[in-house]
């Protein structure tokens, strides 16, 4: 949202004209947003459509409403993280392959408050919470689901920025004993984790129609 406006604005500043001949491009003349975002699409299909002829494994898919929310959060998160300034965190969502299938995820760190955004997955790293062996702890991860996280969220608001999220706003010294005994008593993952980078990551819908 900024870096266009920024871009937008540096254009105009210096009366710059654009050289864009890729199929569904500008051509020659004033740049466009719309302009643009044509000829991205047009090459993306282009893209698409050879697909097919290429995969020799089955592609990792989302939904593009999906994508799309995801991809705004991230983007918007540095600037959401500063309106809020330090007492709460963002996470980013990361995307994994669990049981063989990909997971959107996000990762929250022993119980801290958080902007928990809609999401099926959440890993639960463990530092502080980390189940003690012997005399020490060593930090681990568990994996839990949103389903069993709704009994603590839905005493927090929902609000709306792309996704819907949680605001989970409490002091870190006061967290919630019911979440600090949930994260606690989570088996440790013992299996590692597959992360997939998002440009791995597939639009559902296109890919279908051309195969």
């Amino acid at each position: 949202m900024g870096s266009k406006r920024k871009k937008n604005s540096f254009v105009s500043a210096f009366d710059l004209l654009v050289s864009d001949y890729q199929t569904g491009g500008m051509g020659d003349g004033e740049y466009s947003p719309q302009g643009f975002l044509s000829g991205w699409n047009i090459g993306n299909e282009a893209a698409y459509k050879s697909f097919p002829n290429k995969m020799k494994e089955k592609p990792l898919t989302l939904p593009t409403q999906e994508i799309e929310q995801y991809w705004k959060w991230n983007y918007d998160k540095k600037l959401f993280q500063e309106e809020l300034q330090e007492d709460i965190f963002v996470p980013k969502y990361m995307f994994f392959i669990l049981n063989g299938v990909l997971k959107p995820a996000i990762v929250w760190t022993d119980g801290i408050p958080i902007t928990l955004p809609e999401v099926e997955t959440v890993i639960m790293y463990r530092k502080e919470l980390a189940p003690k062996k012997g005399f020490s702890k060593k930090p681990d991860f568990a994996i839990t689901t949103k389903h069993e996280l709704d009994p603590f969220l839905s005493k927090y608001p929902t609000r709306e920025r792309y996704v819907n999220y949680y605001f989970l706003d409490y002091d870190y010294d006061e967290r919630p004993k019911e979440i600090i005994n949930f994260i606690k008593n989570l088996a440790p993952h013992k299996e590692g984790l597959i992360n997939i980078t998002t440009d791995k990551i597939l639009d559902s819908e296109l890919l279908e129609k051309y195969t």
